[in-house]
């Protein structure tokens, strides 16, 4: 039961995934919880989740962010409130990210830095040198994502 301004945040604890799992068995595919006044729907199956990312003016509805449309940042794929124009724009991002020259040059791009970071690791080694793998990921993901957008 959601208690006013903290929700249910209280049930959660110090231990997030033993709570969503328990309420992932108990609920099913589909719950959810309160963070304060504000709704969360968590959806634990692709074919929810497949009637939400497909377009839809009746659910197209986002929240407006004052300061966001002050400084021009209230368009785009995550702010824009005009369905048609999203939308446009979705279509645009999807065609591009998809085709198959992006996808065949952003394989090549990954293949080339990761060579080139496991020489960096041979030379690292070879010197007695040890890393943080874990680390290592981070910023190997984070160039990734880099480079997709550039």
């Amino acid at each position: 039961m959601p208690i006013p301004i903290l929700g249910t945040i209280h049930i959660v604890r110090m231990n997030p995934l033993t709570w969503y799992n328990k309420n992932k068995e108990k609920a099913g595919t589909i719950w959810e919880f309160y963070i304060g006044s504000q709704r969360n729907i968590v959806i634990n199956h692709v074919k929810h989740a497949e009637k939400l990312c497909k377009p839809n003016k009746s659910l197209f509805k986002r929240l407006p962010f004052p300061t966001f449309e002050r400084i021009g940042l209230n368009n785009g794929l995550f702010f824009d409130n005009n369905y048609d124009a999203w939308n446009r724009r979705r279509r645009l991002i999807a065609r591009t990210l998809m085709s198959t020259k992006f996808l065949r040059g952003f394989v090549l791009c990954i293949q080339t830095h990761f060579k080139a970071s496991e020489e960096r690791w041979k030379a690292k080694i070879k010197d007695g040198i040890e890393f943080d793998f874990r680390e290592w990921i981070k910023y190997f993901t984070t160039d990734l994502h880099t480079l997709q957008i550039t």
